[in-house]
């Protein structure tokens, strides 16, 4: 009977043995598996985030170009008008000075 024992425990400890070498094999897979879960997840965020920025960024360079383009015009009409100004004020000061007097 103590043979019988013996070999019945022998079996057991192998087969605690095997479930200890199963339990880790199933830990490193479920950690394989929800590493590359997590992974996918982290990309996809990104490749979300990098688009939502990439099309604020497009609206906000066309917004600028608009910006940039009124101020442009804006700076050429003020440069027109100083010319303009500037060639009014040559002409009263040479009639002033040329003895026409004040200009009417």
């Amino acid at each position: 009977m103590n043979e019988e024992l013996q070999v019945v425990k022998n079996e057991l400890l192998a087969a605690i043995q095997e479930l200890r070498a199963e339990r880790k094999e199933s830990e490193a897979r479920i950690v394989r598996e929800v590493t590359q879960v997590v992974q996918k997840v982290v990309h996809d965020f990104e490749t979300k985030l990098l688009t939502a920025f990439l099309r604020w960024q497009e609206n906000s360079n066309v917004k600028f170009q608009g910006l940039k383009a009124d101020t442009g015009n804006a700076t050429r009409e003020l440069e027109l008008r100083l010319e303009n100004v500037e060639a009014r004020l040559e002409e009263v000061e040479k009639r002033y000075l040329s003895g026409g007097g004040p200009v009417q």
